[in-house]
């Protein structure tokens, strides 16, 4: 059961820097980029 909530907990960890990285990354590139960011959104959710 340990296992199980550490594993979780480092999907979570992981999937918030992805997040945040995206997220840094398309403040950076502006409207330039406006295609991928929203293929990106599309496979975040």
């Amino acid at each position: 059961m340990r296992r199980l909530i550490s594993m979780m907990g480092i999907l979570f960890i992981c999937l918030f820097t992805f997040t945040s990285v995206s997220l840094a990354q398309h403040s950076h590139g502006g409207m330039s980029t406006g295609g991928s960011m929203k293929m990106d959104t599309k496979e975040v959710l």
